[in-house]
């Protein structure tokens, strides 16, 4: 199974390297991995830096640079048009993978299951994490719902504080 890590970026190298060091750094997994960049017409090194990683890592990164800025949708966008994966697993260049989330991540694929949803956890640049119960949109307790079960479903459900994010 074929998973696309897709990340848009502009001018993000730092944080950038700091995603794909959290990417290298992931255990006990059984997944393959591809990674799907599109650079919104970065000035910061962020090409060069990719060469590195490129040549020195185990995963493909399918790169493109955009000859201009397409803003930031077209930019998102544009990184899913470059995966090849079965499953596309969107990132904003700042943000970094927890210990063992591909781990935990290839547990749920395997489960099979029709839909699968997942919340954030917010940090500051310290990875502490930050709680904002204005920006909840769900209470999960870290629990796992199976949809094809009814009474998970209404659970599931009446957690839901609010819908789109």
């Amino acid at each position: 199974m074929l998973i696309s890590f897709c990340i848009p970026t502009y001018n993000r190298k730092e944080y950038l390297e700091e995603l794909l060091n959290s990417i290298n750094n992931q255990e006990k997994f059984n997944l393959d991995i591809e990674i799907c960049i599109s650079d919104n017409a970065s000035t910061d090194g962020t090409e060069e830096m990719i060469d590195v990683w490129r040549n020195n890592y185990n995963f493909p990164i399918i790169y493109r640079r955009n000859s201009v800025n397409l803003g930031p949708d077209r930019n998102f966008l544009a990184s899913v048009s470059l995966a090849n994966g079965d499953y596309c697993w969107i990132f904003g260049s700042d943000d970094a993978l927890a210990k063992d989330s591909l781990a935990i991540l290839q547990t749920y694929l395997d489960s099979q299951a029709d839909i699968y949803l997942c919340d954030r956890k917010e940090t500051g640049c310290d990875l502490v994490e930050i709680r904002n119960p204005h920006r909840s949109w769900l209470r999960t307790d870290d629990e796992l719902y199976v949809f094809n079960n009814n009474l998970d479903r209404e659970i599931y459900l009446s957690r839901c504080l609010s819908i789109g994010g």
